[in-house]
């Protein structure tokens, strides 16, 4: 799970992937309203999962660099399906 975060080296992805984690589910969110870490540098990160073959899903809030109830509501419902 990565919320509001990014990535500081995307191009070492694909030499520091493994095949073992290939079919993690990964659950990327960010906030549309966020100063500290820009959502597209998020976006970024999610793209370079996707683009590497990551079982990655995105999800975008409207809250600032901080978490909101429905994303909280969102996480559960992920993690008590992903976790079945």
């Amino acid at each position: 799970m990565s919320m509001s975060s990014y990535m500081s080296e995307p191009e070492s992805l694909s030499s520091e992937a493994h095949v073992a984690n290939k079919n993690t589910p990964i659950y990327v969110a960010h906030g549309t309203h966020d100063d500290v870490v820009p959502i597209f540098m998020g976006n970024a990160a999610f793209k370079v999962l996707e683009s590497n073959g990551y079982s990655a899903s995105w999800h975008e809030y409207s809250m600032q660099h901080n978490v909101c109830v429905q994303q909280l509501d969102d996480i559960s419902n992920w993690l008590q399906e992903t976790l079945k």
